[in-house]
């Protein structure tokens, strides 16, 4: 088992339309810190995260290997 760190790649932020994100993983062992708004939630794969346009918003891998798959439900959006 590696002691690596992870790196952090989300900041806070937020959309003008709806975003869907999926935690996918061979193991479940895939776990991101998810933040919505002033919520922080720990969540294991696999899982989906609905999250409502206009919800400040943030993803970090904890710990473990897979896919993170970000959908943004619109062809025209602005993040912010």
């Amino acid at each position: 088992m590696s002691d690596k760190k992870i790196s952090k790649y989300s900041c806070l932020h937020k959309h003008d339309v709806d975003e869907v994100n999926l935690i996918l993983s061979q193991d479940d062992k895939l776990v991101y810190e998810i933040q919505l708004d002033d919520e922080i939630y720990k969540v294991s794969s696999p899982a989906t995260i609905f999250i409502p346009k206009g919800v400040n918003h943030r993803a970090d891998a904890i710990s473990g290997k897979g896919l993170f798959v970000c959908l943004i439900l619109s062809n025209k959006y602005k993040t912010s």
